[in-house]
């Protein structure tokens, strides 16, 4: 049985990274890129947000009893296969998983058009995930 603490706590922390991210991310790619304030704080908030989601995935794929992905990606893809979130959702996290990777340990540059996009766009999924799994277990 998912745990409602762990899902309020989580899912408070990604709606608090996404009203940050909503104050502080410039409008633009270029004033991402000439911003270097704006850049720390837009990944530090899509780190934060991604990351609590992938908790809140793993909490309900381990509490559920389903079976346990050999890597944070695939926890979205479990919950899809399970029926909890829908599958094109499931694809997108995924893909959000990959950038918090990219966020964390630096991997090659970091692309500021994909960070301006998640940052503005993506995190529509982190909060529809959050309303799904909110929803469903809250």
């Amino acid at each position: 049985m998912v745990d409602r603490d762990v899902l309020r706590e989580k899912c408070a922390t990604v709606e608090a990274s996404v009203r940050r991210l909503r104050l502080r991310t410039p409008a633009t790619v270029e004033g991402l890129e000439g911003d270097v304030d704006a850049q720390e704080s837009v990944r530090l908030n899509l780190q934060v947000a991604i990351q609590a989601c992938i908790d809140l995935a793993a909490h309900v794929v381990a509490d559920e009893g389903y079976e346990l992905a050999p890597e944070p990606a695939a926890t979205f893809a479990v919950l899809a296969r399970e029926g909890i979130i829908p599958a094109e959702l499931s694809v997108r996290l995924a893909s959000a998983a990959g950038l918090r990777n990219i966020l964390v340990h630096r991997y090659g540059q970091l692309e500021m058009a994909r960070i301006h996009d998640a940052a503005v766009a993506g995190i529509a999924d982190l909060i529809e995930f959050c309303r799904v799994v909110r929803e469903r277990f809250g």
